[in-house]
């Protein structure tokens, strides 16, 4: 049994859905997926790193720039500039590794105002039929130093995380409609993104364990 002691109160949200695109599409438009009419906060991806891991793994690493326009509040608060940074791992698993379906898993961190907030996102993606890949995306957001306290700073803390987590729920909507107009792009329009209610998104605040994750396996 786990520890009262290792859980933290964070915000959370998380996505289920499935794409009807085989992933091997998946695969090819992850690639591809911006600039999109979607997604115009993501202003700039560059890969860092491309490595095989012994396992014969690729391990992608990019740094992505992101403008995010905060309300006035949270720049004097945080005293950072429009354009932030954050740092992403892609590690693509291809079936002939193992006896298991392929696999696809994300992780990102953000590496600007992370004194402050810290937003740490996982995505995996792996097929559930031969024209369908399931997505699954999990962040947790949390402030950090004296904003994670629960005197008055902690207050304005927790309505920095509640502004991130929703910027976050918005933005990672727009990135689904956004990676449908990439696919369609490249493979034919033979789908049409599904309404956001349609999908499986919740977010809210609770106790978590920080090392809980997508497990990669």
């Amino acid at each position: 049994m786990t520890p009262w002691a290792s859980f933290v109160m964070v915000m959370v949200f998380t996505a289920h859905h499935a794409f009807p695109f085989p992933f091997r599409d998946i695969a090819h438009g992850i690639w591809h997926k911006y600039p999109n009419d979607y997604s115009s906060h993501i202003t700039s991806v560059d890969v860092v790193d491309q490595s095989f891991l012994p396992n014969g793994t690729i391990r992608t690493e990019r740094l992505i720039t992101i403008r995010q326009n905060a309300p006035r509040w949270i720049m004097k608060l945080v005293g950072s500039s429009e354009d932030q940074y954050v740092r992403e791992v892609i590690f693509y698993k291809p079936a002939a590794l193992s006896n298991q379906k392929p696999m696809i898993l994300m992780s990102s961190i953000n590496l600007t105002m992370s004194s402050f907030l810290v937003c740490r996102e996982q995505i995996r993606y792996q097929p559930s039929c031969s024209n369908s890949t399931n997505f699954i995306q999990r962040a947790v957001i949390q402030a950090q130093g004296s904003l994670a306290s629960g005197n008055s700073w902690g207050i304005l803390g927790s309505k920095l995380e509640t502004w991130s987590r929703d910027r976050f729920a918005s933005n990672a909507a727009n990135g689904r409609q956004g990676f449908y107009s990439v696919l369609n792009s490249l493979f034919g329009p033979r789908h049409s993104a599904p309404s956001s209610s349609s999908m499986l998104d919740t977010a809210h605040q609770g106790l978590t364990n920080p090392s809980d994750s997508i497990k990669f396996a």
